[in-house]
């Protein structure tokens, strides 16, 4: 098949630019020669068969329970929630300096206030960029997290049905689940955050490339919220004609959040709105965690 390679470890196929296993999370040869079986695998391919991250060495079980287990382990590696209080940051930190350059005003030269105020500029534009990076890393790692989990709970109902004889039955949630793994990983692509780090401060034009960065950002967590919960409610229908009891926390998705009109609103505010902006950014992806592992805790709770 063209643009496809054969993941070394899991054997699946995937696409060609690929660095990392979409479905075990193993990370891919860059050349695009023939791929070796995991016993012929280079070393590299090797010690990560034998040894995933945060467990111990030893054999890895790749059987559908394994990797989700594997899966729902690795969250405190791929979820970080961050505190709101990042939100605040980069205001604090102009209203310090000016603070600071409101004194000088008084006992110092204009040349002193000039330092100060780039001095407040250079903070505040720290404290954006680090904030940025953490965002677009944590949507990274989780995204590749969450599509191993729904590649392995896919693949356990699937055999659930087999043994049971319920394939016929449970077709319909199976398909459903499919795809909508299928339009998670087509429309959650990864994106780099130390690139969509950097172009924002990139002199003349780095505004473009922010407000960019922002609608990514911004649009990311309630698609993906939303596909979450589709996924996990054809999980719990499927699961509940299997003997298995999962009770979803919450119908409930994230709202979602206008990109125009939070834009409008920071103009308007001359600034001072994009601070609920990112408090809502940080925000959402904390909810969306805490209500994902209640039901991961729920699953290990069934497979144990």
């Amino acid at each position: 098949m063209a643009n496809t390679k054969v993941c070394p470890v899991c054997r699946r196929l995937v696409g060609e630019d690929a660095e990392w296993c979409p479905y075990c999370g193993a990370r891919l040869a860059i050349d695009q020669g023939p791929v070796p079986s995991p016993a012929q695998a280079p070393p590299q391919y090797q010690q990560q068969w034998q040894q995933p991250m945060g467990q111990q060495a030893g054999p890895r079980d790749t059987s559908p329970k394994g990797r989700i287990i594997e899966a729902v382990r690795s969250r405190s590696q791929s979820d970080e929630v961050i505190s709101e209080i990042w939100a605040f940051l980069p205001i604090i930190s102009v209203i310090i300096v000016g603070i600071v350059a409101g004194v000088l005003i008084v006992t110092t030269d204009p040349v002193t206030m000039t330092l100060a105020s780039v001095g407040a500029s250079i903070i505040a534009t720290a404290l954006l960029v680090i904030l940025l990076y953490r965002l677009f890393k944590r949507n990274n790692n989780h995204t590749r997290r969450e599509a191993m989990l729904r590649v392995a709970m896919i693949d356990h109902i699937k055999a659930r049905a087999v043994e049971t004889g319920s394939s016929q039955k449970l077709s319909p949630q199976i398909q459903t689940m499919e795809s909508i793994n299928y339009e998670s990983m087509v429309n959650e692509p990864e994106r780099s955050a130390v690139l969509w780090d950097v172009l924002p401060i990139v002199p003349v034009v780095g505004w473009i490339f922010f407000l960019i960065a922002l609608y990514y950002l911004t649009s990311y967590a309630p698609a993906h919220d939303r596909r979450w919960h589709a996924f996990t409610q054809q999980t719990q229908s499927a699961g509940s004609q299997l003997g298995m009891t999962m009770i979803l926390p919450s119908w409930k998705t994230l709202p979602e959040r206008s990109f125009i009109i939070y834009l409008i609103l920071t103009i308007v505010t001359f600034g001072i709105f994009i601070i609920y902006w990112y408090y809502v950014l940080i925000k959402d992806m904390n909810e969306h965690y805490r209500t994902q592992w209640q039901f991961e805790d729920q699953l290990l709770g069934e497979l144990q």
